[in-house]
């Protein structure tokens, strides 16, 4: 192999020589051009290709926290909206309580006026909307109803009561994007009232209410229900707020409830999702998905987040409830976030009565980060090419600028070799190198035009020397005739003297 590269480059050596000093320069500089521009495109794929792999990696790793770092503050995001709208509703409960400790403790203290009760057909027909949460029947927003469950019912409180109507109708346009109705329960007064007024079906009976049954489980406290189909509406799934109404004393004048429309939830949590992606779904406490039965929600597949594939999930959720966590369902993986809602005004059994999840697809977060790839290695594709582009730009610049150098230095040294050639030709008179053509020589700069005028000295000393061995004609003056006989004469005499000379030595 060595024999033959040492063959290969003899050969090239022999051919170059052949070559003019223009070419072998120009072909040398060339040569080193590519020889570095090929190092430098080497060196610069090299460093790019290092530079986007590491760029990938933490591209990867950036993109999967920031993934996790956007859901968790979206979710946080929806959760606290959640937040500040059931406490809308708690704080009309304590409200209330307020006005009925108020009205018991001191009546005449209380201004507003008594009103008149009223059952749902003894409603002015003109009173009556139709709404369709509430099915076939029409409801009133201008005066609640009540429902007596014994003859035996406190009128004297219903009347105290009545005075709520004044202000009903400002409270459910505050909250009314949460809470489709509001009751008190007066379990001990033995009556319900509702706002908007509303017909209570036949043998209605608020004890089997799971809003009551919750609220008792509870110790009677502040609590927050599962979802329950609604009795009083068209059917449609709802959960409800309670709040217990306490005297002064600490006795139990009655239950606050609020009674909450699952689908308008949803329908505000939709807008919840990451580029895009995200299936929304509020969890009760025992793992129970509040169904909304909307489409898109990903609460509409399950039922309790126990009977899911992946049984370790929940158990995760619950030992933290707000963080992110990954979950195998239906041979699919899902990142989801998860944010606890709780309040300071409903003590439930644990620290949250729900939960807000946001469910991504991992294959949808992967895309997002494939994506995020191909754009960084389009980016660095364009630099590359860009890099090569402009490394061919300046070679060409390049050798542009060595051709004028090669020629700066190739005429004056051709100049020199021209006169040589005429010098050396053994020309005659009429065609040798005059001192004027010496003079036209080009001199170029620096060393070569150091070399020009050195050779043009040289140059110059050889022309008049060679001009002085040129015979000239004499003139007449100049000429002396000798006869023959006298020349050989006076070589003779000449001859002799020198002999004598010698003798004498």
């Amino acid at each position: 192999m060595c024999l033959g590269f040492k063959h290969i480059w003899t050969e090239i050596t022999n051919v170059s020589k052949k070559w003019s000093m223009r070419r072998q320069m120009l072909v040398c500089y060339l040569m080193v051009m590519i020889l570095v521009l090929s190092l430098v495109i080497c060196l610069v794929l090299l460093n790019m290709s290092i530079l986007r792999e590491q760029i990938l990696l933490e591209v990867e790793k950036t993109l999967s926290e920031e993934a996790s770092d956007s859901m968790m503050a979206i979710i946080r995001g929806g959760g606290a909206y959640l937040y500040s709208t059931f406490s809308e509703v708690t704080i009309m409960g304590s409200f209330i309580r307020e006005m009925l400790v108020n009205m018991i403790r001191d009546e005449n203290s209380f201004s507003l006026d008594y009103l008149e009760y009223h059952t749902y057909e003894e409603i002015p027909e003109s009173s009556l909307y139709t709404e369709a949460i509430y099915g076939v029947n029409s409801v009133s927003f201008n005066f609640s109803t009540f429902m007596n469950f014994s003859d035996i019912y406190d009128k004297d409180l219903l009347k105290k009561v009545s005075r709520f109507d004044n202000f009903w109708w400002v409270i459910y346009d505050l909250t009314n994007s949460t809470a489709i109705r509001y009751l008190i329960y007066f379990e001990q007064a033995n009556f319900i009232l509702a706002f908007p007024g509303l017909k209570f079906p036949d043998g209605y009976n608020p004890q089997t209410e799971l809003w009551y049954t919750t609220f008792i489980e509870n110790n009677k406290s502040s609590t927050a229900t599962n979802a329950y189909e609604d009795k009083l509406g068209n059917g449609s799934y709802i959960f409800s707020l309670a709040e217990p109404l306490y005297h002064s004393d600490g006795s139990l004048i009655g239950i606050f409830v609020a009674d909450i429309n699952i689908q308008s939830i949803s329908q505000e949590m939709s807008i919840l999702n990451y580029i895009g992606y995200g299936e929304i779904a509020l969890v009760y406490q025992n793992g129970d998905i509040l169904k909304a039965n909307a489409p898109g929600w990903w609460s509409n597949e399950h039922t309790n987040m126990n009977n899911i594939s992946d049984n370790e999930f929940w158990s995760d959720v619950l030992d933290n409830p707000e963080s992110i966590h990954y979950m195998i369902d239906d041979n699919q993986i899902h990142r989801v976030a998860t944010y606890p809602i709780s309040s300071e005004t409903l003590n439930a059994t644990s620290d949250w009565y729900y939960i807000l999840m946001m469910f991504i697809k991992e294959q949808d977060i992967m895309q997002y980060k494939e994506d995020s790839k191909t754009e960084i290695e389009n980016t660095g594709t364009t630099l590359i090419l860009i890099t090569i582009f402009t490394s061919v730009a300046i070679i060409i610049i390049i050798v542009v600028l060595i051709f004028f150098l090669s020629q700066s230095i190739r005429k004056p040294l051709q100049g020199i070799i021209d006169f040589t050639d005429k010098i050396n030709a053994n020309a005659t008179e009429k065609d040798l190198a005059t001192i004027k053509e010496l003079e036209n020589l080009k001199e170029g700069e620096d060393q070569i035009a150091k070399l020009v005028q050195a050779y043009k000295s040289l140059a110059g000393s050889l022309i008049n020397r060679k001009e002085d061995h040129i015979p000239h004609p004499m003139h007449s003056s100049e000429y002396k005739e000798f006869y023959p006989n006298e020349l050989y004469r006076t070589n003779i005499l000449d001859l002799e003297d020198l002999i004598g000379k010698l003798k004498d030595q």
